[in-house]
């Protein structure tokens, strides 16, 4: 019992020292200036975002001299139409871009400002022409208006 607990013990010892002299470890550092921040544009999952130093834009965003409109939550890149909580209407063609001026959507005439907000029930001058736009912000085409 003596010989069979010592030689349990000297194998146990064994290992010890074996099992201690192959342990190793290595060291690694990652450097701040070794992450790459994602810039420009991106599509996720069919939807484009873009990217300035790795966040991505949300809002209204101007890149190289164009205005565009991401989800101010999730940052993806708007197309359409577009209102806002204010109730004033926006559009943004398939490429992302803001419209403004004379736009013809769908067979509808529009007229948007320079900030790109649609034109609702106002007498809109373009090219030294007089042209309303009726409260749904399409072209009246004919007809009399009522001065109020």
């Amino acid at each position: 019992m003596k010989k069979r607990n010592y030689v349990y013990g000297l194998f146990l010892i064994l290992m010890l020292c074996f099992g201690l002299g192959t342990m190793s470890y290595a060291e690694v550092t990652v450097h701040a200036a070794a992450v790459k921040k994602q810039n420009g544009w991106v599509t996720e999952n069919g939807k484009k975002y873009y990217y300035i130093d790795g966040q991505k834009a949300k809002g209204k965003t101007k890149i190289g001299g164009k205005t565009y409109y991401f989800n101010s939550v999730h940052g993806y890149m708007q197309t359409g139409w577009y209102k806002t909580s204010a109730g004033n209407y926006y559009y943004f063609g398939d490429d992302g871009v803001m419209r403004t001026g004379v736009q013809e959507i769908e067979s509808v005439q529009y007229y948007f400002k320079s900030s790109g907000r649609m034109t609702q029930d106002e007498i809109v001058t373009v090219k030294g022409k007089k042209y309303y736009y009726d409260k749904e912000g399409k072209l009246y085409k004919s007809g009399w208006l009522k001065d109020s």
